[in-house]
């Protein structure tokens, strides 16, 4: 069960390095002849650097992920579909859950940008589905006044979502153009 997590992975690399720690400074300590200090020293030392670099890639390495995670996902916000979007917010709250409370203040007010940013992104696309509902129905000037509030919202919509709707736009605009024709 600790093997398949990540932090349980680490945790168990963490007590091994932690032993072979000990042990290297127990077989420095009870070495007999000189050149087997040597060696047992040089062993010391690079269990202790593997140590130290493992503990700072520890603690150093979860902002810096979450960092360029939430830049990524800030550029990809004007492109992306509202599934990619939520799927990367989840990937990022659950990253900045397991920061440190120091470490969470920093990256708080990107996090709360982002989730809203999706937040508009959902009131768009759910009243540019409501419009379209609307634009399908009522006299000719209802139908192209709901069309045209639709078109403004779906302008407003990121490039992977417009994709999303495209098709639906195409289809009320070719019925208020046949509207258009037949009067």
């Amino acid at each position: 069960m600790m093997l398949n997590d990540r932090w349980g992975k680490a945790q168990i690399l963490a007590l091994l390095l932690a032993a072979l720690l000990l042990g290297a400074f127990l077989f420095y300590l009870l070495a007999a002849t000189p050149q087997m200090k040597t060696y047992s020293l040089i062993l010391f030392l690079l269990v202790l650097v593997i140590a130290i670099v493992f503990i700072a890639l520890a603690l150093w390495s979860k902002p810096a992920a979450l960092e360029k995670k939430i830049q990524q996902a800030k550029e990809r916000a004007s492109t992306a579909s509202l599934d990619e979007l939520k799927q990367r917010y989840q990937e990022i709250y659950q990253q900045y859950l397991r920061l440190h409370e120091p470490e969470k203040q920093k990256f708080y007010s990107s996090v709360v940008e982002l989730r809203q940013a999706i937040e508009e992104h959902l009131t768009s696309q759910r009243k540019l589905g409501e419009t379209m509902v609307q634009a399908a129905s009522g006299t000719f000037g209802e139908r192209k006044q709901q069309y045209q509030q639709a078109q403004e919202l779906f302008q407003t919509l990121p490039a992977g979502m417009q994709q999303e709707h495209s098709l639906h736009m195409a289809q009320v605009r070719e019925q208020l153009e046949k509207g258009l024709k037949v009067k």
